[in-house]
């Protein structure tokens, strides 16, 4: 049985609507870094399952090589063009969230819950060519 990666995306959600645990900073980056790794291995598993490893230098599975090979996949498949996009705004606040010291809100949480959204959404619509 594998792992439903989604299901971090609802504990993201449920931070947020939770007012208490919303004003406090470890909930808030816990629910930023959730809603990206809710994201990071749909997206590393399809690129994997459709054998688009190919573009992917010897640091396969890294972060920075997902987002290039969805560029490369956004040039080929119009549908999914603004998904590399989104997915490195994710990862910026996933990064803030989980390395700076900088004060964090529920609106940052707000938009990563709806950049990670948005990701799935465009995950689904990835094809092999």
């Amino acid at each position: 049985m594998s792992f439903d990666f989604y299901k971090f995306l609802e504990v993201s959600k449920t931070i947020k609507n939770n007012s208490q645990w919303v004003e406090e900073q470890h909930f808030i980056r816990t629910g930023i870094s959730r809603a990206y790794y809710s994201v990071f291995r749909p997206a590393r598993d399809k690129i994997k399952r459709f054998d688009f490893y190919d573009f992917m230098s010897e640091f396969k599975g890294s972060h920075d090589e997902i987002v290039k090979v969805l560029k490369i996949l956004g040039i080929k498949q119009r549908k999914i063009r603004s998904l590399p996009h989104i997915f490195e705004t994710l990862r910026r606040l996933r990064v803030n969230a989980d390395y700076k010291d900088e004060k964090l809100n529920k609106e940052d949480l707000e938009k990563a819950i709806s950049h990670a959204e948005r990701c799935h959404s465009l995950i689904k619509q990835i094809q092999r060519y």
